[in-house]
């Protein structure tokens, strides 16, 4: 096999994965609208390519005001919106699928520990202006007590309202979950 050979891209079908979310049960079968498709380099221009990101949207329900509370982490020291809250999370490393990405970017940025069966698609954004595809999890269960596991890039961890969102976050993460509780399934760059 030559090096061209090995350089390979990896596309997704978005009408196929907009199908496939849409019904119930869609995502137990996500190796069935992620299906990989290995193409040659000189193919790429044919193909608009998204990097693949996670993100998790750790949920809880805060004991005294009894309001819904989300984890974020407030970034630093990355180059990419420090001084802004963001949900933890990713990119895909290679060979990882989202769900892989999804528990290994738990355990580095947060110190829990997630299962697969227990992680659940809620939402996807296609960032098509940036080339990008994010699937954000929730987690119906996990161990451990979150941490802050990347003190170099992240300066703290906090428990928000769902509902009263720090001034200071991530346009894209305000816009996602602001769709999330809208409990609509897909939004694009750009949408409100």
């Amino acid at each position: 096999m030559t090096n061209k050979q090995k350089l390979a891209i990896i596309y997704l079908d978005l009408d196929e994965i907009i199908k496939i979310a849409g019904t119930k049960g869609g995502f137990s079968l996500v190796s069935a609208f992620l299906v990989l498709n290995l193409k040659e380099v000189s193919n790429m221009s044919e193909r608009f390519l998204s990097r693949i990101v996670v993100d998790l949207l750790l949920e809880r329900k805060n004991e005294k005001t009894g309001k819904k509370e989300v984890l974020m982490l407030l970034r630093q020291n990355t180059g990419f919106f420090d001084g802004m809250y963001d949900l933890p999370g990713g990119h895909l490393e290679k060979e990882e699928d989202i769900y892989d990405a999804m528990i290994r970017e738990a355990k580095e940025e947060i110190g829990i520990i997630i299962k697969r069966e227990d992680l659940e698609i809620i939402h996807i954004c296609h960032r098509y202006q940036k080339g990008t595809l994010k699937f954000v999890f929730k987690a119906r269960k996990y161990e451990g007590i979150p941490i802050n596991g990347e003190l170099e890039n992240c300066k703290e961890l906090k428990w928000v309202e769902i509902e009263n969102l720090p001034k200071n976050i991530v346009p894209i993460i305000k816009q996602e979950i602001e769709s999330i509780i809208k409990n609509e399934f897909y939004s694009k760059d750009g949408e409100e």
